[in-house]
């Protein structure tokens, strides 16, 4: 499990698929804090968002500071002690600051703006689509963004078979479809290891990283697909 949860913090980091430009609202960030765009325009399970990573030079106790005296009285606030999370609503968009724990070399979190109100957007029921599927799989996370020229989907997916089958099913439907593995896995051929296993594929300018984790009887499935213009 230790695995899939990095591996799906790497995929957060890097995300795939246009989607429709937006005019976001503009998000206040004081003169002490730096920020670096992590996915300018993406969709979370069918709701457009983007979000900004930020560093800071003052303690977490300045940022909080400036974002109460920013939104005054429309600001919610939660603190669950490693994080401090404040959110304020602009119109249709849910603003949300992240704010990590301080480690005496100043704040630093996330900025998030979500079409959380937007009447026109309703969650995405046709999570996975186009994505191969044993029977009885459940899509827990479909995240669809753009970097530049390149374009990402990461997928979490719940397979309701064990590991074996699983991974067998995957490489046999991807290799039929003219993907192939960058480096072969080792021990092809051989029974997948319990603790799990990953590929590797390229096909022409697309890249797709999956890893298969055992999770009770059956298996969840990390997908990353990389496509570059």
């Amino acid at each position: 499990m230790k695995s899939l949860i990095v591996l799906l913090g790497l995929a957060i980091m890097c995300f795939s698929w246009s989607v429709q430009a937006r005019n976001y609202p503009d998000f206040a960030v004081a003169p002490f804090m730096h920020v670096q765009i992590v996915a300018d325009d993406m969709q979370f399970n069918g709701v457009p968002m983007r979000i900004v990573e930020f560093n800071s030079t003052q303690p977490r106790a300045r940022v909080i500071e400036f974002y109460r005296g920013t939104w005054g009285d429309r600001v919610v606030e939660t603190d669950m002690g490693d994080r401090y999370i404040l959110a304020h609503r602009d119109g249709d968009y849910l603003l949300t600051v992240d704010i990590a724990a301080d480690t005496g070399m100043g704040a630093k979190g996330t900025l998030s703006t979500t079409a959380f109100f937007d009447p026109r957007v309703r969650p995405s029921d046709t999570l996975g689509e186009g994505f191969p599927m044993l029977p009885q799989s459940t899509v827990f996370n479909d995240i669809k963004s753009v970097d530049g020229s390149n374009y990402s989907r990461t997928l979490v997916i719940n397979s309701n078979h064990n590991l074996q089958r699983t991974y067998d099913f995957y490489q046999r439907r991807f290799y039929q479809e003219g993907w192939r593995e960058v480096v072969p896995a080792s021990g092809s051929g051989e029974p997948v290891q319990a603790a799990g296993r990953a590929m590797l594929l390229n096909r022409r300018n697309d890249e797709l990283n999956i890893a298969f984790v055992p999770e009770g009887r059956g298996t969840m499935v990390v997908a990353i697909l990389i496509t570059r213009r």
